[in-house]
């Protein structure tokens, strides 16, 4: 499991809430959801739910160092309901990409498992058609609406899980 805190190239305990932050300086935005087992209903708790993102700039880390800076992870409540605070990630620097956070599941009795990338609605690098796929269900991302609370964009989307591991 990726569940690993490094210090000084020693492993410790991370404890996993249900609710977690990413963001550095100012939050701008939640992430809220359900993770279901595959028949889509059966809430999945205790499912972990690892998130990562670009910061502003469309940049996972700072200088060229390895890894992503602005990640976390949070475990599914017995609703299968979990939460991210972080800002709203930018696109790669090169402006071809969509904004996206990158979502891993894994767990007790849950095969380790991308699922599709967390996409907004509102980018203007979203073509239509992955937009319209994605409401259709197809894979090209979790293209979702936002609804804005002052500063704050909160995004709700659901997970369902597969019967197979990806990794």
């Amino acid at each position: 499991m990726w569940l690993r805190r490094e210090s000084a190239g020693n492993t410790s305990r991370v404890e996993i809430f249900w609710r977690t932050e990413l963001w550095t300086h100012r939050r701008a935005a939640d992430r809220a959801g359900h993770v279901f087992r595959n028949d889509g209903v059966t809430p999945a708790e205790g499912a972990i739910v690892f998130a990562y993102h670009t910061d502003s700039k469309g940049l996972y880390n700072e200088n060229g160092k390895p890894g992503w800076r602005l990640r976390g992870w949070a475990i599914a409540d017995k609703t299968g309901a979990f939460e991210f605070s972080t800002i709203r990630p930018a696109s790669y620097p090169s402006g071809t990409v969509p904004a996206h956070i990158h979502l891993t599941v894994e767990g007790e009795g849950v095969p380790r498992q991308w699922t599709e990338e967390l996409r907004f609605a509102d980018d203007p690098l979203l073509s239509k058609s992955g937009a319209n796929d994605s409401r259709r269900g197809e894979k090209s991302g979790l293209v979702r609406p936002g609804r804005r609370d002052r500063k704050t964009q909160h995004i709700e989307f659901n997970i369902r899980l597969k019967e197979t591991a990806d990794f």
